[in-house]
C-alpha cells in the first residue's frame, strides 16, 4: 500500500508541473478555434449574400 501511495504523489508533482503547460496550450488551441471561426463566418455571410438581389439596382431591367 504504501508503495503506491509513493508513486501517486510522484505522479502528482508531475501534474503541478505539468499543469501550466497543459493550460497554455489549451488556451493556444481555443483561441486558435475561434480565430478560424472568425474569419470564416464573415466570408460564408458574404457569400450567400453575393447571388440574391437585394435591391432594385441587383435585379435586372425586364
Amino acid at each position: 500500500m504504501i508503495s503506491v501511495l509513493a508513486h501517486a504523489s510522484h505522479w502528482l508533482a508531475q501534474a503541478i508541473y505539468l499543469a501550466p503547460l497543459v493550460l497554455l496550450v489549451g488556451i493556444l488551441v481555443v483561441t486558435q478555434v475561434r480565430d478560424r471561426r472568425a474569419r470564416r463566418q464573415p466570408e460564408s455571410a458574404a457569400m450567400t449574400n453575393a447571388g440574391a438581389p437585394n435591391s432594385s439596382e441587383d435585379r435586372p431591367v425586364p
